[in-house]
């Protein structure tokens, strides 16, 4: 009895960390789209990123990444989409 209700409280748990790692994993790639996004935007825009530019996205949060795609297409430099 009790070795059944162990191997339940494992299976849940193994089953609750799965969901956990898709969801992280999920929410990871939408970040990287997002990055990879804003990137080829701004060089199309702006030609060659300079190492700041690459820093402030790397470091950015999803919110914050897509408040940047949707200034680039009225921005006239870096400065507008990142200030």
């Amino acid at each position: 009895m009790y070795q059944f209700i162990i191997e339940e409280g494992r299976k849940e748990g193994l089953e609750k960390e799965l969901q956990e790692g898709l969801q992280q994993g999920l929410q990871q790639g939408v970040r990287q789209e997002a990055v990879t996004l804003l990137r080829r935007l701004l060089e199309r825009r702006f030609g060659k990123l300079p190492e700041w530019v690459g820093q402030r996205i790397e470091a950015a949060d999803q919110t914050t990444l897509e408040e940047w795609v949707l200034r680039v297409p009225e921005a006239r430099s870096l400065e507008d989409v990142f200030g």
